[in-house]
């Protein structure tokens, strides 16, 4: 996890937020992404299939380079994730 946390930092926070539970600048709130929506997103710029997105933008860039990182930055955002208002522990 603490990988992800790294490589999320370095190249997702800009646009995202350094919590992933908030807005950011341009990108939403992406704690507790699917595996699915993370490497579609960040590899090839896409949605998986049936999936709304948040916001309408197109300033995200793919990084191929991440693709071996997927695994950690999937695993930083899914122990990053709060629960919501009203949710149990």
């Amino acid at each position: 996890m603490q990988r992800g946390r790294i490589i999320y930092m370095a190249n997702c926070r800009v646009c995202h937020n350094a919590d992933p539970n908030l807005p950011g600048s341009q990108g939403p709130p992406i704690a507790g992404s699917s595996r699915e929506l993370v490497e579609a997103r960040v590899l090839n710029l896409v949605y998986p299939p049936g999936y709304a997105p948040k916001r309408k933008t197109h300033a995200m860039r793919s990084i191929p380079t991440l693709a071996p990182e997927i695994d950690n930055i999937v695993a930083f955002l899914a122990a990053a994730k709060k629960p919501g208002p009203g949710a149990r522990a």
